[in-house]
């Protein structure tokens, strides 16, 4: 099993390894556990060999990785070529508290 940290440099290095393929043939979806400080932050990636580029998306206040339009968005990039890590910066905790309270 691969340790989260890794799984990310996994995932730069399979879009950059194809770069320049005209048309992706594997594409990878997966869930992330990315270490930061002491926290965890979740992020949901996809990943195919051609890709031009790599994007992290984090959604702003009141949103998630989960949402329709951020999934949306993911979507169109994908669709442009480019690899996407979708992520959450709130933990579970704080998005239930800022759900109630707009504190963050």
């Amino acid at each position: 099993m691969l340790r989260p940290d890794e799984k990310l440099v996994e995932w730069i290095s399979f879009t950059w390894r194809f770069r320049g393929e005209s048309s992706p043939t594997e594409k990878k979806t997966s869930s992330v556990l990315i270490p930061a400080d002491g926290h965890t932050i979740y992020g949901d990636l996809t990943a195919y060999p051609g890709a031009k580029g790599n994007v992290v998306f984090a959604p702003g206040r009141a949103s998630s990785r989960h949402s329709a339009r951020n999934k949306y968005v993911a979507g169109v990039l994908n669709e442009g070529k480019l690899a996407t890590l979708l992520v959450d910066l709130l933990s579970v905790d704080e998005d239930g508290l800022d759900n109630l309270t707009h504190e963050y």
